[in-house]
Parts: C-alpha cells; sequence; structure tokens
C-alpha cells in the first residue's frame, strides 16, 4: 500500500457520498479506497490473455494489450497485439471518447473491420467503461452522473449517465467486500454484421493492492444468449499505473 496522498483542496474524495451509498457498495469502496484521497484522473494498465472473436469461433487469440483510461472523462483507449494465427496479427484499438464509442481492426496496416460512433456502440463503450471500473474505482462513488440502487446486502445497480447515454449494470460482491461479478440483462453488441441486446456478465478475482487501490489482477466477460453463459474474453492485468487528481 502506499500512504495515503494529500491533494489540493478540491481535489479530495467524496466521502460523504461513499457514505450514502447502499451498504455493499459503502463497504467496497471503503474497502477499495482506504489509502486514498484523490481521484484518479489517469489509469494506464497493461493486459494479456486470450479472447476469441464471436460465439461461434472456436478458436481463441491470445493478445497483449495497453490501456488509458481517464476515468474523470470517461474516456478510454485499449490497443492490442492479437496474435490470430502463424505469423498474422491483429491490431485492434477500441475507444470511447467524448461519449462515443468506436473500434478497428488492421492487418499488416490495412483495416479490415471497423465500428463508427452510433448510439449502439456508445452504450456498448459505457457499459464496458463501468464494468471495468474495479480497475479504477473511484469512478463508482456517487456522483451527479453515477447513481446506485441497492438490491440487498450483496448486489447494487449503478446507473452512469452521459450526454450520448445512459447504462444500469448490476455490481455482485463476496464476503470480502470485494466486486466477484456484474451483470447486464441487455447491452449492445454486434452479432452476425448486426446490432442486438443480449445478457452480458463478467467475473474478477486474485485481487491485490496496486499503487494504494485494492483491483482484480484477473477477469472474465461474455455473453448469455440462450441458457448458457459464453466467455469471449480472459485477462489479466500485469502492471497498472496510476495518477491522482481532479478538476
Amino acid at each position: 500500500m502506499q500512504p495515503a496522498l494529500n491533494p489540493a483542496a478540491g481535489h479530495r474524495l467524496d466521502w460523504h457520498a461513499v457514505d450514502r451509498a447502499p451498504p455493499p457498495v459503502r463497504r467496497y469502496l471503503h474497502m477499495a479506497l482506504q489509502d486514498c484521497s484523490a481521484p484518479i484522473a489517469t489509469a494506464r494498465f497493461t493486459q494479456r490473455g486470450r479472447l476469441r472473436a464471436s460465439l461461434t469461433s472456436a478458436r481463441w487469440m491470445p493478445f497483449d494489450a495497453q490501456q488509458m483510461v481517464r476515468p474523470l472523462d470517461n474516456a478510454f483507449t485499449w490497443i492490442a497485439d492479437v496474435r490470430a494465427f502463424g505469423p498474422l496479427r491483429l491490431h485492434v484499438v477500441d475507444r470511447l471518447q467524448g461519449g462515443h464509442g468506436s473500434g478497428e481492426a488492421r492487418v499488416w496496416g490495412m483495416r479490415v473491420a471497423a465500428s463508427t460512433p452510433c448510439h449502439e456502440m456508445d452504450s456498448g463503450a459505457l457499459h464496458r467503461f463501468l464494468a471495468e471500473a474495479v480497475w479504477y474505482p473511484t469512478v463508482l462513488i456517487p456522483s451527479a452522473q453515477l447513481t446506485w440502487t441497492g438490491l440487498g446486502e450483496t448486489r447494487a445497480t449503478a446507473t452512469l449517465t452521459t450526454a450520448t447515454a445512459a447504462v444500469d449494470l448490476e455490481f455482485r460482491f463476496d464476503g470480502a467486500d470485494q466486486v466477484a461479478s456484474i451483470h447486464a440483462p441487455a447491452r449492445w453488441g454486434r452479432f452476425g454484421g448486426r446490432f442486438e441486446q443480449h445478457g452480458w456478465e463478467g467475473h474478477f478475482g486474485r485481487y491485490e493492492w496496486i499503487d494504494g487501490v485494492r483491483v482484480p489482477r484477473r477477469g472474465d466477460v461474455g455473453w448469455t444468449i440462450g441458457p448458457a453463459w459464453q466467455c469471449v474474453w480472459d485477462g489479466e492485468v500485469v502492471t497498472a499505473d496510476y495518477e491522482w487528481g481532479g478538476a
């Protein structure tokens, strides 16, 4: 753990807002942020793992990725080197910037797939940003944009509202007050070349203290179409680095 920071006035965490959150959220935030006193301004990660292009694909492709997140702006950029097969590499970039989601894939510098901003992309990217807030949990403090609805002692739903989209995501907490999983009954995604809404769920584990924040090292995410959940991404955070402050 690192010593508590001493940010300038106006850049401090709002612990009064934390204490207004539903009980499992309040316990989680006090636990995860106990050595922090400023909001996370920038988070940078390196990741490795495996993914597959669709639910119908049996091919799992290893990847290495870098991600930069600006939590105060609801923004991220994820850049991955995906080893498709043999010497073939996919260069994949997913973004949420200015409220708009986008993505593209290139092979040897040539674009082979792209998704331009639209409501479905904006909503799907915002869902991802909210789910991944377990790695920059100051985003989960109640605010004008982020509200919580309690669902008992181990569950609560977060609602994140921006100028372009609003999403709901259920957080499920374990006995150690950590986020064990997230669930959305309907998230936008591309299936067979078109946008559809389906159930979406992710799981987290191997929590550790990194730079004064308690975050998971491992995670997975997948879709539920029909009776079964199917994983499409499984990875780990190799390194994490945070910059602190706020406007």
